[in-house]
């Protein structure tokens, strides 16, 4: 809907920067969510963010957009942390180009750097469940469990039903072993998206074979719908290093998020393994 609304400020007015940046945005989040094939997506985005800097090229929003399909679809993150820098020097209190370079600092394998900037967007906008959404990710990722826990926390107190931190919650449970309230968290992230029957289906695995067997499940659902990296997560965590490279792998062909490739907890399991490293490389990562 919002790149409808954006398409129309375009065709009313094609010298209309800011709008051309909007519109931008509004692809590369129907590719971040997959509600338009990626490639389709931000090749669009990328599109409509270069006809913006080719209109004005001294506000903040257009850099910030190139940078968002830098990191998330294309992989190419000297460009995006260029991007972010420019933008930056536009705008030295934007919350999102300081959101985002956490985000590029958590994909190079930088986690105080990634904190820090994300400390930055939320003293910027401490309203912003985005911003604080990604520093709790950020202390997931560097392994301060404690801390994530208490930042996703913090964003349920504002609004309970906040999916990205619901998830989190899960995710430190999942790689702490507490599978029980890792179960309870994914139930209730189904619970309060409508998804009853879907919710009473995973306690119902759950009691009968355990986390694995729900781990099995997840990640079969996960292929099935194009989420690679997540069934790679799944897949790792259930010890099952073939499955999860082979998944890694076809997220990397199909362009799908790296943000957390490096430092994820989940994939620990298969970081030593040359495959793993052979998509590090090919998506331009830290080796």
């Amino acid at each position: 809907m919002a790149a409808g609304f954006f398409e129309k400020a375009v065709a009313l007015d094609g010298n209309y920067a800011a709008a051309y940046a909007g519109l931008a945005d509004a692809f590369a989040m129907q590719g971040y969510l997959g509600t338009v094939p990626s490639s389709e997506a931000f090749n669009k985005s990328r599109q409509a963010a270069r006809k913006s800097l080719e209109l004005d090229s001294e506000i903040p929003e257009p850099h910030i957009s190139l940078a968002i399909s830098d990191i998330f679809f294309f992989h190419e993150l000297p460009e995006a942390q260029a991007s972010l820098h420019e933008a930056l020097a536009l705008d030295p209190n934007s919350t999102f180009a300081h959101d985002l370079s956490c985000s590029l600092a958590a994909t190079l394998g930088k986690s105080s750097e990634a904190i820090a900037e994300c400390h930055k967007a939320v003293e910027l906008d401490p309203l912003s469940l985005r911003a604080r959404s990604d520093l709790a990710s950020a202390y997931y990722l560097a392994r301060d469990y404690s801390q994530a826990l208490q930042e996703a926390n913090r964003i349920l107190e504002i609004d309970p039903k906040y999916p990205e931190a619901i998830q989190l919650i899960g995710w430190v449970f999942e790689v702490t072993g507490n599978y029980n309230g890792a179960i309870e968290q994914w139930i209730k992230n189904e619970q309060a998206q409508g998804n009853e029957r879907r919710a009473k289906e995973l306690r119902e695995i759950f009691e009968k074979s355990g986390y694995p067997g729900y781990l099995r499940r997840a990640a079969r659902d996960k292929e099935a719908a194009d989420n690679f990296y997540d069934a790679a997560s799944d897949y790792a965590l259930l010890g099952e290093k073939d499955a999860a490279l082979t998944a890694l792998e076809r997220a990397a062909d199909a362009g799908q998020q790296v943000a957390y490739f490096a430092l994820d907890p989940a994939l620990d399991s298969v970081r030593s393994d040359p495959r793993y490293k052979e998509v590090l490389r090919r998506i331009g990562l830290p080796q």
